[in-house]
């Protein structure tokens, strides 16, 4: 731009730097002031304060991009990465904290599950504590590591498990579930060791408990004690019955009323003592492991024989049981028996 202007009576030229945009003497300078300073040797050229700012407006947006694509397919993890305890799986990817545990920390605890788990013979009374304990102490000893809390929590439940399936004693747990159980949880948090004991079919046959038998003996007791309660009810139902009801056949205080709890006490020792002999002749026990029909025979006449013992005693004050409640001795007696005939039934 091109400025003709009067200054001291003279007639004057000024251009405008196109890149300044300062005014001047073409005729006297080749160019502004400002280009003849940064023509200068030894000057450094100045940065405007704009031009710094876009640069470090681009270089934020270059750091941006890079780490988006970066961060988006970190590509999978495998075992030579540097972070202990992970490790590439061939279908889920990592699995978490725990995957793949070295087992040789551990291989005392290990060997003494297994003993248990993998033992050449069927489950015993006493097996399921020992195996809740074995797992009990290999959960408390990994616990210990961050990696390995995961499967200290898997093994301390299936230790429940097995001492809940096993009823506190009175039944024997099932070795082939909790076999398999261990080597799945196993399998999914440790890596392979030689010294690992795998399930064949020599072990599930070797754990198979033989198909209990009855004894005979104890099937003819128990025979012969449901018959005898059967000939008692018969035979003393209707004397049972011609006894009154206290307090209404007879009034409370009254002679009657008296007569009536001494005879009905007389008749009461009479029925205890053949409630008791039958009693004898009811097995002591039955074998744990025998038939659960066995079993239930036993449970169902043990009940029935409870309630032929308790027949004469009664709540009230003269202490004799009201009619009512005599009635239905009976027949809880009589269910009792009739559920343990058919039980003995069912045996081979």
């Amino acid at each position: 731009m091109i400025d003709d202007h009067v200054e001291n009576g003279e007639t004057r030229r000024s251009v405008r730097c196109e890149q300044h945009g300062v005014f001047y003497n073409p005729t006297e300078s080749p160019g502004c002031v400002i280009c003849q300073r940064e023509a200068e040797p030894g000057r450094a050229r100045s940065t405007s304060p704009l031009t710094i700012v876009l640069a470090l407006l681009s270089a934020v947006v270059a750091i941006l991009v890079y780490g988006a694509s970066s961060w988006s397919d970190p590509g999978p993890i495998t075992a030579d990465d540097s972070t202990p305890g992970l490790a590439e799986t061939s279908s889920s990817g990592y699995k978490g904290p725990g995957s793949n545990l070295d087992p040789a920390p551990y291989r005392s605890q290990i060997e003494a599950v297994e003993s248990v788990l993998f033992q050449n013979k069927p489950a015993e009374l006493m097996t399921a504590d020992r195996a809740s304990s074995a797992i009990m102490k290999l959960s408390e000893e990994i616990g210990k590591s961050p990696q390995g809390r995961a499967v200290s929590t898997e093994l301390l439940f299936l230790s429940g498990r097995i001492s809940s399936e096993a009823d506190s004693g009175y039944s024997v747990m099932n070795l082939q579930r909790a076999r398999s159980s261990w080597e799945e949880i196993r399998a999914q948090h440790f890596s392979e060791a030689a010294w690992f004991q795998h399930s064949t079919s020599q072990t599930d046959q070797a754990q198979t408990r033989p198909e209990p038998k009855a004894d005979p003996g104890i099937v003819r007791s128990l025979q012969r004690c449901a018959s005898d309660m059967e000939l008692l009810i018969t035979g003393s139902r209707s004397e049972i019955e011609a006894f009154g009801e206290p307090y209404v056949d007879a009034a409370e205080g009254s002679a009657e009323l008296s007569r009536l709890v001494n005879r009905w006490n007389v008749w009461s020792r009479r029925w205890s003592e053949d409630v008791d002999r039958i009693g004898s002749r009811m097995p002591a026990q039955v074998p744990f492991d025998g038939p659960s029909e066995l079993l239930s025979a036993y449970n169902d006449l043990s009940r029935s024989l409870n309630s032929l013992q308790v027949l004469p005693i009664g709540a009230n004050d003269s202490g004799m049981p009201f009619k009512g409640l005599r009635q239905s001795r009976l027949e809880q007696a009589e269910i009792g028996i009739r559920q343990a005939r058919q039980s003995l039934s069912e045996l081979d």
